[in-house]
């Protein structure tokens, strides 16, 4: 496709050479074909597998992207501290920032203050976490300690939250 070349007709050689072979893929990929399977316990609490269409994630993500208005700004940067291998993970993090084109810092194993450090220090502007992380950033969160006034926009899923709580993260975290 055009897009295709476009991002890669100004890199390196091993890219142009690559080029192909992804153009190939992507025409062979239909959009209801399965891009990954990944286990829920829904409402019944015993773990059970869902497949995912290329169309059920990248539509996910590109919903995700326009209601929070992530990529319209030149530095918006997502802290990733949810687990790949979950839904939320692959499709509300990973897929998300790459549909929305912005960088991504991925925690290799949360804690509050790790997360709360890399908002600092990548000037996180996008947060997507289970209310328990954010419940426990709250409480960590010292403003001497930590300068997280880039963070503008968070999501939370995964969990109920009451609405007094939520309030209490908001005041906290912003």
């Amino acid at each position: 496709s055009e897009e295709l070349r476009r991002i890669y007709g100004e890199r390196s050689a091993v890219a142009k050479a690559e080029l192909s072979v992804l153009l190939t893929y992507k025409n062979a990929v239909e959009t209801d074909d399965v891009i990954g399977i990944t286990f829920t316990s829904g409402t019944t609490k015993d773990p059970k597998p869902v497949m995912l269409s290329h169309y059920n994630v990248l539509n996910n993500a590109r919903q995700f992207a326009a209601r929070m208005h992530v990529g319209h700004e030149e530095n918006d940067v997502l802290l990733a501290p949810l687990p790949l291998f979950h839904s939320s993970g692959m499709t509300g993090m990973l897929c998300f920032s790459l549909v929305a084109g912005i960088p991504t810092v991925i925690l290799r194993r949360f804690t509050a203050n790790d997360a709360l450090r890399a908002i600092e220090r990548y000037h996180v502007t996008v947060l997507m976490a289970v209310p328990s992380m954010l419940e426990l950033m709250a409480c960590s969160y010292n403003e001497e300690e930590f300068d997280i006034s880039s963070l503008r926009i968070g999501q939370t899923s995964g969990a109920g939250i009451s609405a007094g709580k939520l309030q209490r993260i908001i005041e906290t975290l912003g």
